[in-house]
């Protein structure tokens, strides 16, 4: 039930309808209106096949011809224990492009999974069932569906049976909250004629750049609130949904808000707060110390008020004894005054990310106590901005336990946290305007790496430009992103990256001029000759599925790709990347 795109949806309509005879007239026009309506999704395609040719081509039903679709959903749906997760989702417009992060935590919220791991049981097995259509793969050690979309005829399903069972109401434009009748609702987002109480209301969401209502506080039992891109975020709002003491999910996030009250302290049951590409960059303590928060997103500095030693011993003893704070992403330090440190004593800190703006800081105080302190801590993201050296990031060397690190800045030498082959790094991500070859000299030696990127303007090496993976280099490597407006001279021992699955070569130039100017295999008996019509060697990463390139690539550019994926056993896909989304 995986979508097909364009041309494939049209032969197995045409397949499914006229066998091997002749389509009728008229069949390519209507065809149009099929296709958007089935929207890729094999099973519609087939059960519409199916009522045009027992019409013999004479018109297009669209009410009977999904009935073979809605049986197939309905038996599925009955055979769940609960389905309640799956009838959330008809809270989502069509097309709309759904975080599955955010996704979890609201279930979390709403109490439909127990915890993050339950939750992506539960989604996992959403997509096994092709209910949802990932868009958007994570490229991180995880490789798991960062995004998804549904498709038009689920959808249609789900909310029909969301609706039908009171899961989910509708409303529509500037419509106001109904105030009387109706029993409890899960969600509300769009319209139906069914009346709904405002305080059975357990969770709210606003989409495509909405006005914020300015009497949410009567929601009284609203447990998610989700007012991403909403407009109308005004001190009003946000004095109302201080009063919503029962709140546990809140996203701002891409809103209008300005700022962060402290009557957040109200909101005692808050496990995710997130304002993110917003233009709030201070949050008062009060959030901080929130009982329950979990998840706080955004880029906001600490308070000035913790220049006050009672206030900061307080914020610390919560930080080391109460808090249930895991991800903190992120902090913005923009120069040292002696506090910063406070983070470090979160106790069950996972996920922190950081924002240095003062070149001249020590990095290395801060990075080093998170990683002395905070045994949890499996994600370090450190930007360091416009910095030109970091002389000091050389000096965090751990202990950790460190899964993820993802560092951004101008050129650095590597963390010893980095270069030590007794790490658990299992994703890597450096990011700078120059990147020494010699870092991957250092980095094919880590055991246990799954994911490697590497993003530069340019990449610099020894005499001869070219970095070589030596053989059994890069030993459990399963995905490779190169992103440069160059692709850097590789030289591929055979052997290299045996369990590599996954090349991302996201470099506007990614053909060569020449044979050799890419690289080449190092095979023992091979003549000079030889080496120089080796280009790239990928026939030798015998376990790779995917090559991906740039979307802006060429034709030719893909033509001369998808030739030499050809001398692969594998045959992987050659594919340009999505399109950024809006």
């Amino acid at each position: 039930m995986s979508g097909l795109g364009h041309p494939e949806s049209k032969e197995l309509f045409l397949r499914t309808a006229y066998g091997d005879a002749h389509p009728t007239p008229g069949v390519a026009d209507a065809f149009e209106e099929i296709s958007g309506a089935c929207d890729g999704l094999p099973l519609a395609l087939v059960s519409a096949a199916h009522v045009w040719r027992e019409r013999q081509g004479k018109g297009w039903e669209g009410k009977y011809a999904f009935e073979e679709v809605n049986r197939a959903f309905s038996w599925w749906y009955e055979s769940l224990a609960d389905a309640a997760h799956m009838l959330s989702l008809g809270i989502f417009p069509y097309g709309h492009s759904i975080n599955r992060k955010s996704l979890i935590r609201r279930w979390i919220a709403e109490r439909l999974v127990s915890a993050e791991k339950d939750g992506d049981k539960r989604f996992h097995e959403l997509v096994d069932q092709s209910i949802v259509e990932p868009v958007l793969i994570t490229g991180s050690s995880d490789f798991k569906v960062k995004r998804f979309r549904l498709r038009r005829p689920v959808l249609e399903f789900i909310v029909r049976e969301s609706v039908s069972k009171n899961m989910v109401k509708l409303l529509e434009g500037d419509e106001p909250l109904p105030r009387e009748g109706g029993g409890p609702v899960l969600s509300i987002y769009q319209t139906t004629d069914t009346e709904t109480s405002r305080g059975n209301i357990m969770s709210f969401s606003i989409f495509n750049k909405g006005v914020a209502f300015d009497d949410l506080q009567q929601c009284t039992y609203l447990r998610v609130l989700d007012l991403e891109r909403c407009r109308g975020v005004d001190h009003s709002v946000v004095a109302g949904i201080c009063k919503l003491s029962l709140l546990r999910y809140l996203s701002l996030r891409g809103s209008d808000v300005r700022q962060i009250p402290r009557e957040t302290e109200r909101l005692r049951y808050l496990e995710t707060l997130d304002i993110r590409e917003t233009v709030v960059n201070n949050l008062p303590v009060e959030a901080l110390m929130l009982p329950r928060l979990v998840h706080l997103f955004g880029k906001f500095e600490l308070p000035q008020e913790l220049e006050d030693g009672r206030i900061r011993g307080k914020l610390e003893r919560f930080f080391r004894e109460e808090s249930r704070l895991q991800t903190l992403a992120g902090l913005i330090v923009a120069k040292y005054n002696g506090y910063e440190h406070i983070v470090s004593h979160i106790r069950l800190l996972r996920k922190i990310k950081i924002w240095y703006q003062n070149h001249l800081l020590h990095y290395s105080t801060l990075l080093n106590e998170l990683l002395i302190r905070n045994t949890a801590l499996d994600s370090l993201s450190v930007d360091f901005g416009g910095s030109l050296m970091f002389p000091h990031i050389s000096d965090i060397f751990g202990p950790c336990v460190l899964r993820s690190i993802k560092l951004r800045g101008r050129h650095w030498p590597l963390p010893a946290i980095i270069a030590s082959s007794a790490n658990y790094l299992s994703d890597v991500q450096l990011s700078s305007t120059v990147l020494p070859l010699t870092y991957l000299s250092t980095l094919q030696s880590l055991g246990r790496l799954l994911y490697l990127k590497l993003v530069a303007y340019e990449f610099v090496g020894d005499d001869t430009d070219t970095f070589t993976v030596k053989k059994d280099g890069f030993p459990s490597l399963e995905r490779l992103c190169i992103e440069a407006p160059k692709l850097p001279h590789l030289r591929i021992v055979e052997g290299a990256m045996p369990a590599l699955t996954s090349l991302h070569l996201l470099c506007p130039t990614t053909m060569p001029k020449h044979p050799g100017q890419m690289g080449e295999i190092d095979e023992p008996e091979a003549t000079s000759e030889t080496k120089l019509g080796k280009e790239w060697g990928i026939e030798y990463l015998r376990n790779l599925n995917d090559l991906v390139l740039p979307y802006t690539v060429g034709d030719e550019q893909l033509d001369f790709w998808k030739e030499k994926a050809r001398s692969n056993m594998n045959r992987p896909k050659v594919t340009r990347q999505p399109k950024p989304l809006p």
